[in-house]
């Protein structure tokens, strides 16, 4: 068992005593609790992770040369300090171009065969071995 593992089961050891308190099952204080420190990880991730390597967040533990260093790495279609955040007309191109939505179709499939396998390959793999009548 994996560190992380362990200590989701552990986690989720302590939280099934928390059945009933506050009126509530333990299964919706995992939700609550895991929902709690998923938005409070992404408020912290927000307000420390730098946008660009030239932004006021990274000028306090980058220096100019490694901030211009990691500008010049970024590939060609990655935005750029002084680009725009958002543009309407890119959006609207991209809703406009088919290997969009040739990628979500692709992605739709290929997903329904994997949970497929992971719903019906237990069932299969149970009856390997029975004659029919007892399965």
């Amino acid at each position: 068992m994996t560190p992380d593992e362990y200590n989701w089961v552990q986690s989720i050891y302590f939280i099934s005593y928390m059945d009933g308190v506050g009126g509530w099952s333990a299964w919706q204080w995992v939700y609550l609790l895991e929902g709690l420190f998923t938005m409070a990880f992404s408020a912290a991730v927000y307000f420390v992770l730098p946008d660009y390597p030239k932004s006021l967040r990274s000028a306090s533990w980058l220096t100019p040369r490694e901030q211009e260093y990691l500008e010049r790495r970024l590939s060609e279609n990655a935005p750029r300090t002084d680009d725009a955040h958002f543009d309407k007309s890119e959006a609207i191109a991209l809703l406009k171009n088919p290997r969009t939505y040739a990628f979500m179709i692709s992605q739709v499939l290929m997903n329904l065969g994997g949970y497929a396998l992971t719903w019906q390959l237990p069932t299969v793999t149970t009856n390997l071995g029975k004659p029919p009548s007892e399965s």
